[in-house]
């Protein structure tokens, strides 16, 4: 009896996180679908309504994330590349944490999953590089205002950089640079206002 009534329960746990998985991919989160579905999936590859529901969100992401990057490109702005770079990654690890679980069968419709992978890896290269060589030259410009404001925000690209690529050009250099010039240096002084003697130390 107690393991009827444990299957029973299992079974409506089940069904009640599919049910979440739907909603979420019905409401446009795919990412959410996505992750409900590997985790239960990771268990068990046998539970086709998950696969189901990966399926469709899965081809739904990766489409708007290509439309995404394309209208991105088509802008033609170079401050652009480093958020191309970040949706080639996002979709990188979206097809990473699927990847082991392959293939996956429906048996319910006798068919392997449908999930076309897209090849990002000369992407992430060329998107990647694209955006450091725009951060480089922001922080050149904007170090040579002799500006202290323009000097952080060339830190902040500089370190953006150093995220990108351990080593890039003279990044370290300017960003000592950048830092230096970033500072502001204030003077003070002391006032003995009481009648006592301080340590001069102080």
């Amino acid at each position: 009896m107690k393991r009827k009534l444990l299957f029973v329960f299992s079974i409506f746990l089940l069904a009640g996180s599919c049910k979440m998985a739907e909603k979420q991919m019905r409401q446009g989160d795919y990412a959410s679908a996505i992750d409900i579905s590997v985790r239960k999936l990771q268990r068990n590859t046998d539970k086709d309504a998950y696969i189901l529901v990966l399926e469709q969100a899965f081809a739904r992401a990766n489409a708007n994330d290509l439309a995404y990057i394309d209208a991105l490109k088509k802008e033609g702005q170079p401050d652009r590349w480093e958020l191309i770079y970040d949706v080639y990654q996002q979709i990188g690890r979206r097809q990473n944490a699927i990847a082991p679980l392959l293939p996956l069968y429906i048996d319910s419709e006798a068919r392997n999953a449908q999930l076309d992978f897209v090849d990002v890896v000369s992407a992430l290269i060329e998107s990647k590089k694209n955006a450091a060589a725009f951060l480089y030259a922001s922080a050149e410009q904007k170090l040579a205002t002799g500006n202290i404001y323009d000097a952080r925000e060339a830190y902040y690209d500089l370190q953006k950089i150093k995220n990108l690529y351990s080593t890039y050009k003279d990044t370290d250099r300017l960003l000592e640079e950048a830092r230096a010039a970033g500072q502001v240096l204030i003077g003070f002084y002391t006032k003995n206002a009481s009648d006592k003697t301080l340590s001069t130390r102080l």
